[in-house]
């Protein structure tokens, strides 16, 4: 990954394949996602399921009986919830990619344009969102006014943390 005097999230910043947000970085925290409670029963439901049903499996029988990619759709799931959460914490960039910090958090500017009218749910109403919300903007705050980069071995151990809270 090429070096950059500052780098915004992780990555080149001026690569849309290597830079992820800082945003991205935020962990969700179980407790919020357990207010999606049929999404997060269903989740961990089929992970569990999943997992029982591969253990003592054959390699032969895992790829005929496509449980891991089930698994893999699973998580992927999963990992799309996670980011849709931060990123609705998250306050919005301008054309140029800077942080627009005085303006709302995207959930805040989305629903007063009328496009997404998620702020009556419960889960937004939460202890747990809030404090997400606040753990993104200092992630913003750090990526808008330092250098930041998290390795590839960060990213994953942040992942893995995130998976293990979620299930």
């Amino acid at each position: 990954v090429k070096e950059c005097a500052v780098n915004r999230g992780g990555g080149d910043h001026k690569s849309t394949k290597l830079h992820f947000p800082a945003w991205q970085s935020v962990p969700v925290p179980s407790a919020l996602l357990e207010k999606l409670p049929k999404l997060a029963k269903g989740i961990s439901e089929n992970l569990n399921k999943i997992q029982q049903k591969k253990q003592g499996m054959t390699s032969k029988e895992l790829k005929e009986s496509h449980v891991t990619q089930a698994e893999g759709s699973i998580k992927a799931i999963k990992k799309h919830v996670q980011d849709a959460l931060r990123m609705l914490a998250s306050r919005p960039l301008d054309a140029k990619q800077q942080l627009q910090a005085e303006k709302p958090i995207l959930l805040e500017t989305y629903a007063a344009a009328g496009t997404l009218l998620l702020t009556d749910l419960d889960i937004f109403k939460s202890h747990e969102w809030t404090a997400l919300v606040e753990a993104v903007r200092r992630a913003q705050d750090g990526e808008a006014g330092s250098p930041f980069q998290m390795s590839q071995a960060q990213r994953d151990a942040l992942d893995a943390k995130l998976d293990d809270k979620i299930t």
